[in-house]
């Protein structure tokens, strides 16, 4: 019983941490499947070094374009 109750925390801890890396270059699934394999706070340390998707550097490097003009 036990067993059921942590692994569904480790699942939707390893769920948080594929959102949390949904915006980054590899993604929902592979932080996902990283939280998996490791854990889910390595997980979040890899999407604290992992770099953005390039659509959402330009984004932000288009805004602080704007905000300088």
């Amino acid at each position: 019983m036990d067993y059921v109750f942590y692994g569904s925390i480790y699942l939707a801890l390893a769920i948080v941490s594929g959102w949390c890396g949904r915006q980054r270059r590899i993604g929902f699934w592979g932080f996902l499947f990283a939280s998996i394999v490791f854990t889910p706070l390595i997980s979040l340390l890899f999407i604290y070094f992992a770099s953005p998707k390039k659509s959402v550097k330009s984004a932000i490097s288009k805004s602080k374009e704007a905000l300088s003009v």
